[in-house]
């Protein structure tokens, strides 16, 4: 084992000999220059849609760059129809969705005429109620089952009016409706016929020959007092 004596003394030679020696550079290895690839440009795409300042803007084109052939990968992507691109895209697909096709149109109608509708008192009492107690549309949609737009269309000036009328004539206010089609005033002469004529056992046959004769003297066209119409006529007003 070394002394402290005999390790110091062996630093000190180690230092002297580190600061007498020369050190070399290795000589580097010579960096070889790699010839680079040469890249072609793509043929670009006509550039009219560049011409928006006029003079200011050259457009002009490398005929010779125009005149290379398409490469095969863009012929390929070319003839991809153009529904299948599209059909990807989240636009395309919003657009389709607000085009409705015949069989969700005739869903819709279905499941519209599949709904409960409302009868003439029940759209009288939102007629009155809207006036008189300033109720809001959207607070009637949702007591009555249904869509705001409904209710607007009810409470049309015009409406209003038509089912006041209906009501004159005589048609029960339990029935959903009454058809625009149906000639109040002969409604209206023949309810009161009816009433007059219960008694009689052949007052149903009396009714078709009386809605005939109405229709001819108001000058109805293309009337035809059917036992259907009829039937119709009995249930509307109740009778």
């Amino acid at each position: 084992m070394m002394s402290k004596h005999d390790q110091d003394r062996s630093f000190i030679a180690y230092d002297l000999l580190v600061d007498n020696t020369t050190f070399e550079r290795a000589p580097s290895i010579p960096f070889e220059r790699v010839p680079s690839i040469p890249f072609e440009r793509a043929p670009s795409m006509p550039l009219h849609n560049l011409c928006m300042y006029g003079d200011q803007l050259d457009c002009s084109l490398d005929m010779e760059m125009l005149s290379r052939p398409i490469p095969q990968l863009a012929v390929e992507v070319a003839k991809v129809p153009s529904q299948s691109m599209s059909s990807s895209s989240p636009s395309s697909e919003a657009a389709s969705s607000t085009c409705w096709s015949d069989v969700r149109r005739a869903k819709h109608r279905l499941s519209c005429r599949s709904k409960s509708k409302l009868t003439i008192a029940e759209k009288l009492a939102i007629v009155q109620d809207h006036e008189h107690n300033r109720t809001s549309q959207a607070a009637l949609a949702a007591r009555y089952g249904k869509s705001k737009s409904a209710i607007s269309k009810i409470l049309r000036p015009d409406n209003i009016a038509r089912l006041r009328s209906i009501t004159s004539v005589g048609v029960e206010a339990s029935q959903s409706c009454c058809a625009k089609s149906h000639n109040l005033e002969l409604e209206k002469r023949l309810h009161v016929f009816v009433e007059a004529n219960m008694s009689d056992r052949q007052w149903r046959m009396q009714t078709r020959r009386k809605a005939g004769e109405l229709a001819a003297e108001l000058g109805i066209e293309g009337f035809q007092a059917t036992k259907g119409w009829c039937n119709r006529f009995i249930k509307r007003h109740g009778f």
